[in-house]
């Protein structure tokens, strides 16, 4: 018994292995499939255009062939649609006709017909496929001179070519809209008060990314999402670990970013006075923490600053009391 359930056991093991190889197999041949497909359309569009640039069979065409008109204008696509021509949709050949002036004759193909009378042959069509409701209608085959009347046929493989190169089009163009987007735009939800009232806990906002050229570049009141600096997670570890460190002290976590507004931009002079953060617009000017010996010294009382006005600070134990009165420094 043991040995006829390990035998069973065994058979089953080597079933599901075949299985699991068909079906392995299966897909590199249906991949193997699509692939080719996709050759062969391009190879088609290549050959015999793509939309209105495609090869006209209207003087090839023949009884049984599958064939799609198409249309420049609205107004040609209505004169059509109102004798049962659809822009677009699939249309077996029934028969085709040679109207003679004292009779008619059936042939098999345009190209059986006299080149002298091939604007006198009369198509009878009807649809490759069930229409929707308000397009069918009870007198199929409809008679049409494929010559005069439509502008352009197509064959069935070099529409359905032309129809899976521009379905493949389109989508890698969403696709490259939405990489673009992951990229350039994202949005943000903001969790605390350190923005109030200009943002509040709870909204959201959308964020799109700089780039270093100057119409790009974060200007003065703009809102920046940026990741903090080092100085500033040093400084919130050490006031975690202080004794007299407060209970809801904000944590940077891994990965987590500051939303500020910017009050200067590269190149100002900056300084705090009483937690306000100002900009020195008219001198003297630093460059790199050192006086320019070009600028000229505008004295105190002719000096211009922008200010912005915060209030104080919420938290001022979280830094020293010299970050809130800090002589003007360039930025």
């Amino acid at each position: 018994l043991l040995t006829s359930n390990v035998d069973l056991l065994m058979s089953k093991i080597d079933t599901n292995e075949k299985s699991v190889e068909s079906r392995a197999s299966e897909n590199v041949v249906s991949t193997s499939i699509t692939s080719q497909k996709i050759r062969d359309s391009v190879t088609k569009v290549t050959s015999e255009g793509f939309g209105t640039k495609a090869r006209n069979v209207a003087k090839t065409m023949a009884v049984g062939d599958i064939v799609v008109p198409f249309a420049g204008s609205i107004g040609q696509r209505q004169v059509l649609a109102n004798k049962g021509i659809y822009h677009g949709v699939e249309y077996i050949v029934s028969s085709l006709i040679v109207r003679y002036d004292d009779g008619e004759k059936e042939i098999k193909s345009m190209s059986e017909a006299p080149a002298d009378l091939s604007i006198k042959v009369e198509a009878l069509i009807k649809p490759a496929y069930k229409l929707r409701k308000h397009l069918e209608r009870t007198d199929w085959p409809v008679p049409i001179n494929p010559i005069v009347d439509v502008p352009l046929w197509v064959s069935k493989s070099t529409y359905q070519a032309g129809t899976m190169i521009g379905t493949a089009a389109l989508a890698l163009s969403y696709l490259l809209l939405a990489t673009f987007l992951s990229f350039f735009v994202k949005f943000v939800f903001v969790p605390t008060e350190s923005m109030v009232p200009a943002l509040n806990p709870g909204n959201v906002i959308l964020v799109s990314r700089s780039l270093p050229f100057k119409p790009f570049e974060p200007k003065v009141d703009d809102i920046v999402l940026f990741d903090p600096p080092s100085e500033l997670e040093e400084s919130l570890i050490q006031i975690e670990n202080s004794e007299n460190a407060p209970d809801n002290i904000s944590k940077i976590g891994k990965g987590q970013k500051l939303l500020k507004r910017v009050v200067a931009v590269p190149g100002e002079v900056v300084g705090v006075k009483n937690s306000e953060p100002y900009v020195l617009l008219n001198g003297p000017y630093l460059n790199k923490n050192t006086f320019d010996a070009k600028s000229t010294v505008i004295p105190e009382g002719k000096r211009k600053f922008r200010v912005d006005i915060v209030g104080p600070y919420s938290r001022p134990e979280m830094f020293s009391e010299t970050s809130w009165d800090r002589p003007a420094e360039a930025n």
